[in-house]
């Protein structure tokens, strides 16, 4: 049960966000959270993760779907017992889907979360991303360090 709550409120977090930014800012649009810290800048991403121009939008589509298809498959296989491999996967499925989403409606991803010091900035990211990046962790730690198998 945990899993599909951790996904639900991934995708519903990640799509909402996306939402409340694409009707409060225009793209290219930037606001300043913590300074010049933390920024919401409003930007439409056709590439992969980070901006890495790998692939076309066919590839991207193709793969998350294949990736989302394996989490499944995952998701059912491992025993409940395995929480944290469970709630890991969970995060990266609902990440997953919710980037997909934005490639089936618009071709691209919507991304918002700007974070940097002046010139110096990670990639613009989303709510999606972030689930991705937590659940990649998260998924280290159960099988390397809880020795979830």
């Amino acid at each position: 049960m945990v899993p599909w709550v951790a996904f639900l409120l991934t995708l519903v977090l990640d799509q909402a966000t996306k939402v409340f930014v694409q009707n409060s800012l225009h793209r290219g649009e930037s606001i300043q959270v913590v300074g010049s810290y933390v920024k919401i800048t409003y930007i439409h991403n056709p590439k992969g993760a980070f901006g890495l121009p790998i692939g076309g939008k066919l590839f991207f589509v193709i793969f998350s779907i294949l990736a989302s298809l394996f989490i499944l498959y995952y998701l059912f296989k491992i025993p409940k017992q395995k929480i944290w491999s469970k709630g890991a996967l969970a995060l990266i499925l609902g990440g997953a889907v919710g980037n997909l989403i934005d490639r089936f409606r618009l071709g691209e991803v919507i991304d918002f979360i700007d974070v940097g010091v002046r010139a110096t900035r990670w990639p613009i990211f989303n709510v999606a991303d972030s689930a991705v990046t937590i659940g990649v962790i998260l998924l280290l730690y159960a099988l390397l360090l809880k020795k979830e198998s």
